[in-house]
């Protein structure tokens, strides 16, 4: 009889096999049109921070006063001629310095004490959760403008106001995500086999929260440049000569909303576009690193 060949099945591969799991992540973020459209945005917002002291300087004044957008100068002027092009260019500076340090501030100490309490539990757990529910009670931006107005405006003191608003929320989001992480078999396994609550928290947990840790960063950092803007334009933020976009809108822009309207609405713009472009670039991220919502949308 002749001996019959059979062929071996075809090995199915899917689509990025091999690579890293980051770098996965990264290229299915940016090979999405809503995320490549939010990415394209944050990096001209992020450049224009970058070259904001390339050009005229938004703090010199001239006789131009409460000039119409032209050429040369493309935003117009305010009413002490200084260019408004530069000073939000200097306000993205400012804004995402706020918004990046206060996310990473708010983020890490809250995935700390989310960690903390959904590990261990019992009495720790319970007071450490009310305080969560009473920080969660307030308006945020009520909690932040009852810190700053017990210290000196300005921008630091808005940096610490906005991580008080981000923490609790992050420690909520953290907290559940433990929950569910302890009870699996191989947390079990090392305790078993000696590990301490220290190693366990951070060789076994910590790993496997990291997903909604960079989902909670990408999440808040839109929230939390709008805080600032609105700490700004309460007086409660940066202060003057400082180009804040939230300070543009409250000084200049309400001032001469009639006779000179670009005052306030590039500076209105700015902020609509960059929270806007968070925002969507936070759900492309949950899409991305959720397992839930994978392959939903």
């Amino acid at each position: 009889m002749a001996e019959q060949t059979v062929a071996a099945p075809a090995v199915r591969e899917f689509p990025g096999a091999g690579r890293h799991p980051a770098l996965d992540a990264a290229i299915r973020i940016l090979t999405s049109p809503v995320g490549a459209a939010s990415f394209g945005v944050l990096a001209l917002v992020v450049l224009g921070a970058i070259f904001a002291d390339v050009g005229k300087d938004p703090y010199q004044t001239s006789l131009a006063v409460l000039v119409g957008p032209s050429l040369d100068h493309p935003f117009g002027t305010d009413d002490l001629g200084r260019d408004q092009l530069a000073r939000v260019m200097q306000g993205a500076r400012i804004s995402l310095w706020v918004g990046f340090l206060a996310t990473a501030g708010g983020c890490l100490v809250g995935a700390a004490w989310g960690l903390i309490s959904g590990f261990a539990g019992s009495w720790l757990d319970l007071v450490s959760q009310r305080v969560v529910d009473a920080m969660l009670a307030i308006p945020g931006i009520v909690l932040a403008l009852f810190f700053v107005s017990i210290f000196t405006p300005g921008v630091t003191t808005g940096i610490v106001a906005i991580i008080l608003v981000i923490i609790p929320f992050n420690a909520r989001v953290i907290r559940s995500a433990v929950l569910a992480v302890k009870e699996n078999v191989y947390v079990d396994a090392a305790r078993v086999i000696g590990a301490g609550p220290l190693r366990i928290m951070l060789r076994h947990i910590l790993p496997n929260v990291v997903a909604p840790i960079l989902i909670m960063m990408s999440t808040v950092l839109g929230a939390a440049i709008l805080i600032e803007a609105g700490l700004a334009f309460l007086g409660m933020g940066a202060q003057e000569p400082e180009p804040s976009w939230g300070l543009m809108l409250s000084d200049k822009g309400r001032q001469y909303m009639e006779l000179a309207p670009w005052l306030a609405f590039f500076p209105a713009v700015a902020i609509s576009i960059t929270v806007l472009a968070f925002n969507l670039l936070g759900d492309v991220v949950r899409d991305v690193l959720d397992p839930r919502l994978r392959g939903s949308r």
